[in-house]
């Protein structure tokens, strides 16, 4: 029992609920943004500094409102399971899901969503931070680059996995005109 409780809480509930395939299917787009991204880069600039600023950047403009939208969301999403719709939705069974597993399945995509837009903000703070120290490494493009890689794959995750949550909130109002 206690193993079975652990596989449900923390960050292994989520791993579980959320798992690889979700994450590599929901990464696709990102991944093929970041990557073109990337190429338009190291094709087109010589300042990669100056692009690892303004990604950075733009990721501490937007992140901030952007996890308070998804925290609001969430918490319409929690208020909801402690309903009787909840309850009578988590008793559905049918052949591709039953309802308990509908209803972590759409709580485990905001607080994927929730990790990784706040992993994005705290990687554009630091760099944030860090960038204008002007700090000499040997290897800076390619760390550039990497770091202008990550920060548009964050960001563009966070953003694209937007459609998905909102599809999620309408499933939930759906659901109380049904049940």
């Amino acid at each position: 029992m206690n193993t079975h409780l652990n596989n449900m809480f923390g960050k292994s509930g989520i791993a579980t609920t959320y798992g690889w395939r979700d994450f590599f299917k929901d990464a696709i787009i990102p991944f093929a943004f970041s990557v073109v991204s990337c190429m338009v880069v190291a094709c087109s600039c010589n300042d990669y500094k100056y692009i690892v600023d303004k990604v950075a950047s733009l990721s501490v403009a937007i992140l901030p409102s952007y996890i308070g939208l998804l925290v609001a969301a969430y918490t319409i999403l929690l208020s909801m399971m402690t309903t009787d719709t909840a309850k009578k939705l988590s008793e559905i069974e049918t052949e591709q899901m039953n309802g308990k597993d509908l209803l972590r399945k759409m709580n485990s995509d905001f607080v994927v969503c929730v990790y990784l837009a706040g992993t994005c903000l705290f990687l554009g703070f630091a760099i944030s931070m860090f960038y204008p120290l002007n700090i000499e490494v040997t290897c800076a493009d390619v760390i550039n680059i990497v770091c202008i890689g990550v920060m548009v794959f964050l960001l563009s995750f966070s953003l694209t996995v937007l459609y998905g949550l909102v599809e999620n909130l309408f499933n939930l109002g759906q659901t109380t005109t049904l049940l």
